[in-house]
């Protein structure tokens, strides 16, 4: 057989390998998924294989989508994996798909778009309005950030659009393991944030939140004084998102409709023009017997305060 056509079957041969799960489950399809890796790494290296390698590579970043961001569910795919894998390793398995995937695609950017989907569905207003005193509810923004660098600019961009005189406003943060360059980068533009709460005359508190399932103590916590006007001392809110520390997380879900009621309920919200909550995650809602409080119950809650839920879904990274 020429080598040439040697090399593109021994290619897509291996491009089949990390779909396919052998009886000994994850660590098998791991380590499939590594062979494959170093399976394409070499045939583009064999004369003659450059098209075969080509048309692997272009499918994979056909999968990847626009701007080379990629779906979680299509690197788990990649990797021999699915969400169903994702237990207590959930953050070395997901580490080491990432790896595998810069290997050989170079960098790129990877949004759980489920997470997405379902993290964007608190941002629809519930039915109910509690009335006086209270702001009307809008539909907030469901935004993505597939680096950490974008992390501010999203944040500014809901307060440039969505805010108003007398602000009332509540950043949640996921401080997970996965989160880490996304705190250091809101920890870095934390005076430009509390800057633009300022000049509308607004309040600001910060949270954060981890998983609610016996593994994380504690698992949600806020700034000592709540919602903090802006206008004037503001080094509670500075102190207190500089000692965030990403880690825990009992899996990839975490207890994000949880930490909304926590943060809904908890804070003394005053203002009668706007009031909102701006959640950062990578990951879904836990659900079902694994949260205290149901989506359905956190968004009519919300809309009860007077609250408007913002969404940004970051990037995967480690």
């Amino acid at each position: 057989m020429p080598r040439p056509v040697a090399a593109f079957v021994i290619c897509r041969a291996f491009w089949y390998i990390p779909f396919l799960k052998s009886a000994t489950g994850k660590e098998a399809a791991m380590k499939s998924r590594n062979a494959w890796v170093i399976a394409v790494l070499v045939c583009c290296a064999l004369t003659g294989a450059l098209t075969a390698c080509e048309e692997v590579r272009d499918a994979i970043k056909e999968a990847a989508g626009k701007d080379g961001v990629w779906c979680l569910d299509e690197l788990l795919k990649m990797a021999g994996l699915t969400r169903e894998d994702l237990g207590k390793d959930a953050d070395k398995l997901i580490a080491d798909a990432l790896s595998a995937q810069e290997d050989l695609l170079g960098e790129s950017y990877v949004i759980d778009c489920e997470a997405k989907d379902k993290n964007g569905d608190l941002t629809k207003p519930g039915a109910s309005s509690g009335g006086e005193g209270v702001p009307p509810v809008q539909e907030g923004e469901t935004l993505v950030a597939p680096s950490a660098e974008d992390v501010p600019g999203q944040i500014g961009k809901i307060q440039d659009t969505r805010g108003g005189a007398g602000e009332d406003v509540a950043i949640l943060l996921d401080a997970t393991g996965s989160m880490g360059d996304d705190q250091a980068a809101v920890a870095e533009n934390i005076d430009s944030i509390m800057a633009a709460v300022a000049a509308n005359e607004g309040r600001l508190a910060v949270a954060w939140y981890k998983d609610n399932m016996e593994c994380d103590s504690p698992w949600y916590q806020s700034n000592a004084s709540g919602l903090v006007d802006m206008t004037g001392i503001t080094s509670e809110i500075k102190a207190f998102v500089n000692s965030i520390y990403a880690d825990g997380g009992c899996d990839w879900p975490e207890s994000l409709y949880d930490a909304v009621w926590e943060t809904a309920t908890k804070l003394q919200w005053e203002s009668l023009t706007r009031r909102m909550i701006i959640v950062i995650t990578d990951a879904p809602p836990l659900e079902g017997s694994l949260t205290v409080h149901t989506k359905e119950q956190v968004v009519a809650k919300t809309a009860e305060l007077g609250i408007t839920i913002h969404t940004i879904t970051v990037g995967v990274s480690y």
